[in-house]
């Protein structure tokens, strides 16, 4: 399975192992014209964001790797107290999330 990601969900960043790479859109200004993204904003509510890259899976306790179910482009829920890494590329913002912190799968046809 290819993990390399396509316009537009692009990644400066390469995950390894079950780790996710989700980009959070839409940050807005406050009213004093600061840029508050939506990781911020987010601290009790569940995160939202698009996957943008994931690593080949995890290793099981046979050196089996279990491929990770969710695809690239996915927008996803994640759980709002589940560990995740904040980070800054630019104008994007990105978490880096292991696959199990992602709760929902956003279904685009309801």
């Amino acid at each position: 399975m290819d993990n390399t990601p396509t316009p537009p969900y692009q990644s400066p960043f390469t995950p390894l192992r079950d780790t996710v790479i989700i980009r959070v859109s839409n940050p807005q200004k406050s009213d004093g014209g600061i840029i508050v993204p939506e990781i911020a904003k987010a601290n009790h509510d569940s995160k939202r964001a698009i996957v943008v890259a994931k690593g080949p899976g995890r290793v099981n306790a046979e050196g089996i790797t279990i491929p990770l179910t969710v695809p690239i482009g996915a927008s996803v829920v994640i759980h709002p107290e589940f560990p995740c890494i904040k980070m800054k590329e630019g104008e994007d913002f990105y978490l880096l999330v292991a696959e199990e912190g992602i709760i929902a799968i956003r279904n685009h046809n309801q």
